[in-house]
This record gives structure tokens, C-alpha cells and sequence, in this order.
């Protein structure tokens, strides 16, 4: 920790002399997106509107459902009926999904820190990595950002969060410092078979220090430096069918990302280096299980203005767990290439693919799209590894799984009629040998490549804005229908054609947004219909709704102040069976600005 305070230090004390000495007019590297992302639009990102928070955020993508226990508790997406372990996480790039069990919880994340994450549906595997299989979510500073702020927030389920950002632009250097401090106890009543009970509560501490930082050498090269300090320490709570007992989980991660960018006539040469360190302990009164994750990666990324990219990539992650016989390496080494083509009205984006992990060569991976006025067509074969705790865990690791395979394709329309913008989507995703925990006859459950497994889907977004002199008015719709089931099954044929747990045919969110001068009030609806919590399909959990309400009130630049009310109705509902989340519940957020 102290190794990165210094960096931070010296980093800033570096900027700060050369700043003094040499002041540059101009600057023409202006581009703050990552090459992967640079010809895909998001479907969803954050600010949108006032949605503060993790989950709030997640809720807002209507072909996902946020899988959550508990408030604070652990946190991930299934995505058009695709697994966690099917969605890379991004940060500067680099992919935060864990390789021992294929997760990230998405509660740690600091959203009001990083304001410029975004959500894309479509994950071009080329680009993101080997799991894109459900999309992509990118971490990433909002350029636009000009305002630091010091912000608290407080919540009816006892919590408290507090929050600082410095954002400095200067001719040669700009930088931000965030911080975060959350103390949340997720304390509140709910009602299960016509009683009312009191939750126990996650009791959890935690933090996030990040800095970025853009330093100029020159009119045309530059130096970025990232760095995100994490920890969190809380207790588990247990299903309320089962007697509590005392589950902890401590998460400490440091990461760190230095970049080289030299900007040419027609060309970019980009280059990287990155170390993270990813520590989880999770213990009861008979388990002690701690994993240490060490992950080294460099690149080199060569770009022209003519829309073609060759990249190079190296990456080591050395785990050392206390579960595992000894201490599990991986490394890997892919090479990418991108072009886009201009032909008439049409635009062809091909991008390829081949990793080398561990002396064998992975299946190879490819992207094509094409795109025409208002219609794209996007198509992808890409592949997903099993995790260390599918390979190796004690007793039941099966280090004879089969890799993943997926081949998915999307189809996208979208049209203006008098003024209502229409977006739809129909999407199909085939998936090869499927991992799977099961049961197994000696009583432990073991890791099986155990179907072929179909999810085909469509999405429809209807949206249309109004503007007055005075007062903006925004309002949507957004439906998702989803089918996922298993076109084959080597173990148990009954289950063809069966849906896959925990995973929605029928979503709908619906929004509203009124603003005038100081003034902003938005709404927002979601059902999601029934899923199934047993695999052959007997058993549904019942469909839920939410509302929530958010008004904001804006004092010029200088402050604002957001209050917010969830599940208005007091609507008793859960998402994971025997694990009910909170009635009506209630935030104040309010953050003070500064310029510069």
C-alpha cells in the first residue's frame, strides 16, 4: 500500500516541476477511449440520468437480472441468460474477473468514482478477451468530468458513504484522486410466511482509492498511470430457512497500470504495463479459505487512422491459495488484429483472435460486423476456460474439462417515427460443453461439461424526448423475451428445452425524466417475470416489480442534492430463493463542487 501512495506522490510531484517549466499550446492527442471499444456503442451507461449506484445501474439493462442476496452482499449479472463467469469486467483494459472462481462481485465496484462506466451487450471477443460470452462492462474515468466534489450519503438501511474527487486539467497534466469511505450495515425488516423478521445485516467496511493521471512529454506522446486500491471486510448473511452462522469475507485489491501513448501522422503506438494483486479470505467457525491472485500483464497496441489495429498481449496470473496442493500459474499470449472497411454505404469491421495459454493453442476467435444506414449485423465464435476451482478444487476438481465455445450473432434496427426512437435487437448465442457443478454420487458436487445450451432472445426499446423553453421531458420503454435451455444434454436428457435457473423470460423497465432549470425528477419501473430455481422447471420463484423514485435539486454548479425512494410500494420480493431484499428504503445524497 504504502509503494502505491508513493507512485501516487511522485507521480503528481514529476508533473508538477515539469509543469512549471514548459507550457505546451497544444495538444492534439484528444482520444480517451480504448481501441476496443472505439466502433461499438453502449447499451447502457452510467450516469444515466440520476441512477446512483451498483445496483440501481445494473437494474436499468433490461436483458439482465442482477443476481443479488442480500444488500452488500455478493453481486453479478446474468446476462441474456449467459453465466458471470460469461461477462469480462474492464478496468483500464484489462480484464478483473477472477481466474480462480470466474466472478467479480459488482457490489465493490465505485460507480460514483468511476462516472464513465459503461455496459456494451455485444462483447466483441477479439477485443475484450476470452469470456466475452455475455457482453462487457468497461471501469472507466468520464473524460468530460471538470468538477471535484466532496459528497455523503445516507440510507434508512443504515448506511453511510462518503466521497471525494480532485480532477486537475492542465495544459500538460491532468489527473483525478477519488476516494470513498463506506460504513453499511444493510439492517431492515421483511416479511416471509406472514411474519415479519428483522435481516441480519452485512455489517461491512470498505474503501476505494483510485488516481489517474495523463502526463504530456510532448505535442504527440504521453504518459497514463492508473491505480485502484480496494478492500472490504463484511459478514455473509445466511438464507433465512437455515440457523446463521458467522460467514466473513475480507477482499483487499490493489491494481496498478502504466501506459506509453506516442501519437505519429497516421498512426498510434500504444503500449502498457500492469500488475494486481487479488486477496479474498472467507471463513465461519469451520472454514479458513484464503486465495492470493498475482497478475502480471504487457502489451502493445499498433493503430492507424485508417481503422486497422495489430495488438499483442501477454498476461500471468499465479495463484496461491490455501485450498489448493500447490501454487496454480497461467500464462497467456494472444495476438488481435482489426480492420475496418468503408465500402458505399457500408461499413465491414473484421477483427481476429489466437491465444497460446500454457504451451497449447486455444481455439481461435473472430468478430464481423456490418453495418447499413440503421441496420448492423453482428456475428463472433469465441471461447471461455474453466476457472482453478473448476480444474483443481479438493476432492472434486475435474482437470478434464472441456473449454467453452460460443457462437452468437446480433441483429440491431433502429428507426425515428415523428419524433419516438425505436431500438430493437433480436440476438441468438449457442454455447458448446457448458460447465456445470452437479451432484455426484459420492455426495460432493464436481465441475461436468453437461450440455449444449441455446439462448436466443429479442429487445425492444421505444423512447421519445420532449423540449421546452423551460422544461425537458424524457420518457421509455424497454422489453426483453428470453429463452435459454439446453439443446442437449449428455447427463440428464429429460432437462432439453428446460430453462435455465434463475433466468427471466420476460423483463420490462420503464422510465420517466422531468427537468426544469434546478429541478429533476425521474421514475423508473421494473417487473421481471418468473424463474425457475429447480432445473427441470417445477419449482418458480414469483415474478417481482419495483419503483423508485429519485428527485434532484442542483444549486447552479456549486451543489446538488439527490433524494431517492425505492420499491415505493413496499413490494416483498426476492431474487436467489430464501434470500428476501429490502422493502420501501430511502437515500440522501448531496455533493458540493469546486472549479479550478
Amino acid at each position: 500500500m504504502m509503494k502505491i501512495v508513493y507512485l501516487i506522490l511522485l507521480n503528481v510531484l514529476m508533473c508538477g516541476s515539469v509543469l512549471s517549466q514548459v507550457t505546451i499550446d497544444s495538444i492534439f492527442i484528444v482520444d480517451t477511449v480504448h481501441h476496443l471499444f472505439k466502433n461499438s456503442k453502449p447499451s447502457n451507461t452510467y450516469p444515466a440520468d440520476i441512477q446512483p449506484g451498483v445496483s440501481t445501474f445494473l437494474s436499468s439493462i433490461a436483458s439482465a437480472q442482477l443476481q443479488q442476496s442480500s444488500p452488500g452482499g455478493l453481486t453479478t449479472l446474468l446476462h441474456r441468460g449467459m453465466g458471470t463467469r460469461h461477462l469480462p469486467v474492464l478496468w483500464e483494459g484489462i480484464n478483473i474477473q477472477s481466474m480462480v472462481n470466474g466472478s467479480f462481485d459488482l457490489s465493490l465496484i465505485p460507480l460514483h468514482l468511476y462516472s464513465g462506466t459503461q455496459f456494451y451487450s455485444f462483447g466483441s471477443p477479439t477485443l475484450t478477451g476470452s469470456n466475452a460470452i455475455a457482453g462487457a462492462l468497461n471501469i472507466s474515468i468520464n473524460p468530460q468530468d471538470r468538477q471535484s466534489l466532496l459528497g455523503i450519503q445516507l440510507s434508512s438501511l443504515a448506511n453511510v458513504d462518503l466521497l471525494t474527487k480532485y480532477i486537475h486539467h492542465g495544459s500538460k497534466y491532468s489527473g483525478t484522486l477519488g476516494a470513498d469511505l463506506s460504513i453499511h450495515q444493510n439492517s431492515y425488516s421483511y416479511t416471509f410466511n406472514k411474519q415479519k423478521e428483522k435481516r441480519i445485516g452485512t455489517n461491512q467496511l470498505k474503501y476505494n482509492l483510485l488516481y489517474n493521471s495523463t502526463y504530456f512529454l510532448s505535442k504527440n506522446q504521453a504518459i497514463r498511470m492508473g491505480i485502484w486500491a480496494q478492500a472490504s471486510d463484511r459478514e455473509i448473511p445466511s438464507g433465512v430457512t437455515s440457523a446463521h452462522v458467522s460467514q466473513q469475507q475480507k477482499d483487499s485489491n490493489n491494481r496498478f497500470k502504466v501506459s506509453h501513448i506516442i501519437h505519429f501522422s497516421n498512426s498510434k503506438l500504444h503500449t502498457w504495463i500492469s500488475y494486481m494483486d487479488e486477496i479474498i479470505w472467507f471463513s465461519t467457525p469451520v472454514v479458513d479459505s484464503r486465495s492470493d491472485v498475482n497478475i502480471y500483464s504487457s502489451g502493445t497496441e499498433f493503430s492507424t487512422k485508417e481503422e486497422f489495429v495489430a495488438k499483442i498481449t501477454y498476461r500471468k496470473d499465479v495463484v496461491d491459495a490455501n485450498f489448493f496442493a500447490d501454487i496454480k500459474v497461467r500464462n497467456q499470449l494472444n495476438l488481435t488484429s482489426s480492420k475496418m472497411f468503408k465500402l458505399n454505404q457500408y461499413k465491414l469491421l473484421i477483427s481476429a483472435r489466437q491465444d497460446y495459454t500454457d504451451n497449447r493453442w486455444m481455439p481461435f476467435s473472430f468478430t464481423g460486423s456490418i453495418t447499413h444506414d440503421n441496420m448492423s449485423l453482428q456475428m463472433s465464435r469465441n471461447y471461455n476456460l474453466p476457472g482453478f476451482n473448476d480444474l483443481y478444487w479438493p476432492g472434486s476438481g475435474n482437470d478434464q474439462l472441456k473449454t467453452e465455445i460460443s457462437n452468437q450473432a446480433e441483429l440491431k434496427h433502429h428507426f425515428i417515427l415523428k419524433g419516438i426512437k425505436v431500438q430493437s435487437q433480436l440476438y441468438m448465442n449457442y454455447v458448446k460443453d457448458w460447465i456445470q457443478w452437479i451432484p455426484t454420487s459420492n455426495g460432493l458436487w464436481s465441475p461436468l461439461n453437461q450440455k449444449t445450451v441455446l439462448s436466443r432472445g429479442f429487445e425492444c426499446h421505444v423512447s421519445r424526448e420532449w423540449n421546452t423553453s423551460t422544461v425537458t421531458y424524457k420518457t421509455d420503454i424497454q422489453y426483453h423475451h428470453n429463452r435459454t435451455s439446453a439443446t442437449d444434454h449428455y447427463f440428464e436428457k429429460e432437462l432439453i428445452g428446460k430453462q435455465l435457473i434463475y433466468v427471466p423470460k420476460h423483463t420490462i423497465i420503464s422510465s420517466f425524466l422531468i427537468n426544469k432549470k434546478e429541478h429533476t425528477l425521474y421514475g423508473n419501473f421494473r417487473f421481471t417475470g418468473k424463474r425457475s430455481y429447480t432445473p427441470d422447471n417445477q419449482y418458480d420463484l414469483s415474478p417481482y416489480y419495483t419503483i423508485d423514485l429519485f428527485y434532484k435539486y442542483a444549486i447552479d454548479d456549486k451543489a446538488d442534492i439527490t433524494t431517492s425512494i425505492q420499491n415505493l410500494t413496499n413490494h416483498q420480493y426476492h431474487i436467489v430463493r430464501f434470500f428476501p431484499l429490502p422493502g420501501i428504503s430511502g437515500n440522501i445524497l448531496f455533493k458540493l463542487y469546486f472549479k479550478h
